[in-house]
């Protein structure tokens, strides 16, 4: 196999940061490929022997976490010889990422938080604050108070809809109220009629 074609394929920078690496080490843990990182030739003078060779040369692959060090890697079988490929970079770099991602949300729920809890607190008055105004003219209403305002009556939504429902109720109560106060007159003069028509009866007499 031609060195430099396995260098310019294991030396692919791409996803591996700073201090990443990715080669090849055959079943003597020796390395058959060169290092990016190292300037000297590292191909039978290198050796890799960490859990992820020794697992690769088992027939596994997968990712472990050594030496803080993460590190993935596969079995090769190239021509009968078994080979491991392994890629592998400090967790911390790994981790750069997360915790950047992490510190940013952080920031951001400082930052948008408090305007967050405003714009509830903002929401949740315009609508606690009304429904307490018509709880309170409702109350009114069922202590007999027919002179009371229903408000909200101008609102589009459905709490302008049960504003109009409950001075619907109201303006009914008050006609209600209306009708008996007029019966009571009426019979109260029918009353008082019946009354002067016997005295007049019994004066005649």
């Amino acid at each position: 196999m031609p060195i430099d074609r396995m260098n310019a394929v294991m030396q692919v920078a791409a996803g591996l940061g700073k201090t990443g690496e990715s080669a090849i080490v055959g079943s003597d843990f020796l390395l058959r490929s060169d290092l990016r990182n190292v300037k000297e030739s590292t191909i039978f003078k290198a050796k890799m022997e960490g859990p992820g060779v020794k697992s690769a040369l088992a027939g596994k692959a997968g990712v472990v976490l050594a030496d803080g060090k993460l590190t993935a890697f596969t079995p090769l079988e190239f021509q009968g010889a078994k080979w491991v490929v392994i890629a592998e970079a400090d967790h911390s770099e790994v981790q750069a990422p997360v915790r950047d991602l992490l510190k940013a949300a952080a920031v951001a729920a400082v930052l948008i938080g408090p305007g967050v809890a405003v714009l509830g607190w903002l929401v949740a008055r315009s609508i606690v604050a009304p429904v307490n105004r018509m709880t309170a003219a409702m109350a009114g209403l069922a202590d007999g108070n027919l002179e009371i305002e229903v408000p909200e009556k101008d609102r589009g939504d459905e709490l302008g809809d049960m504003a109009a429902t409950v001075d619907m109720f109201k303006q009914n109560a008050f006609e209600n109220r209306c009708l008996e106060e007029a019966t009571k007159a009426a019979e109260a003069r029918a009353a008082a009629d019946m009354q002067k028509s016997a005295d007049t009866m019994v004066t005649s007499a």
